[in-house]
């Protein structure tokens, strides 16, 4: 029997395999290098997969009034110091990162889908994914909506402000049903770990085996003795919250005032978590992301997960 494991990957055809997001799926992209591949000529493989945390946005701290900060980054720096190729070298890893600035949840999924296209056929022995969620409904309203009959959802289950809550799961379980499905079929080669960067957990129950005690930030608050209140946020960015403003489009039969009671609770939320990034220039970028020195806290945090200690 040929071994089919036998496909090399680079920093070129990298780009073969995995689709590039236009600015249907993140305007943030355009106009900077995407994808990275660090090779070491290992039998094992890193691979992370996420928003602009895990591509490593603000690493190096340029800022240049009118242009997009992550437009100006010092790529070889941002590379070096990402959480993803720090836990790799320490475990003398090959690291491929598929992470992509501004892209929302559904963009994992695309991601885990195309990796499992190519899964049995790459040549290591051990594949390890690290995937991090991020805001609740960064695709919400948009083209991914065909995925899900949303109205019918909500007709049958919104009665009061409190539901929308129910909804919020509703949204990410649809999501978590898909990367579920797909990672049973992956070979036994690859192990799966799931968390969220700055928002909390919510809606990813059927990847609960694989999902991490904790968020990013909660341990980026607990190294650096910062107040940190869980399960209160799930989207942080107002123009993602504003996309929820399609709910009544779907279902105008919805009462108007139980909504909006539910969407200024969504803004306080997001404005106390936000709060607890914008008080520590020294930790957090100008955009918000993790400084280098909270990258290899991340990474330590997974090299202990890894490692059985927690």
């Amino acid at each position: 029997m040929v071994d089919k494991s036998c496909l090399q990957l680079d920093g070129i055809n990298i780009y073969d395999f995995f689709s590039v997001a236009t600015e249907r799926d993140s305007a943030t992209v355009v106009g900077k290098k995407l994808f990275d591949f660090v090779g070491r000529q290992s039998k094992s493989l890193v691979v992370t997969i996420g928003d602009s945390w895990t591509w490593g946005a603000d690493l190096t701290q340029q800022k240049t009034r009118g242009t997009h900060i992550d437009r100006l980054v010092d790529d070889d720096y941002r590379i070096r110091h990402m959480y993803g190729n720090v836990l790799a070298k320490k475990i003398n890893a090959d690291f491929l990162s598929l992470g992509e600035s501004g892209a929302g949840n559904w963009r994992i999924n695309k991601k885990i889908e195309e990796l499992y296209a190519i899964g049995p056929d790459l040549a290591y022995d051990r594949i390890l994914v690290i995937s991090i969620f991020t805001d609740l409904g960064r695709d919400f309203d948009s083209h991914h909506d065909i995925e899900v009959d949303y109205r019918s959802w909500l007709l049958e289950n919104i009665k009061g402000a409190v539901d929308y809550y129910n909804f919020l799961k509703f949204v990410n379980h649809q999501i978590s049903q898909r990367i579920s499905d797909t990672i049973k079929k992956f070979d036994k080669r690859y192990q799966f770990i799931f968390s969220t960067n700055f928002v909390d957990p919510i809606g990813y129950d059927l990847l609960a085996d694989c999902f991490l005690p904790k968020t990013w930030l909660e341990i980026i608050c607990a190294e650096n003795k910062i107040d940190y209140t869980p399960n209160k946020c799930y989207m942080v960015f107002p123009w993602v919250i504003e996309k929820f403003k399609a709910v009544l489009q779907m279902a105008p039969e919805l009462d108007k005032s139980e909504w909006l009671i539910w969407m200024n609770e969504l803004v306080r939320d997001a404005n106390m978590r936000a709060a607890v990034c914008f008080q520590d220039n020294i930790n957090f970028g100008p955009l918000l992301h993790p400084s280098a020195h909270n990258h290899r806290v991340w990474s330590e945090y997974l090299g202990e997960y890894l490692n059985g200690k927690i």
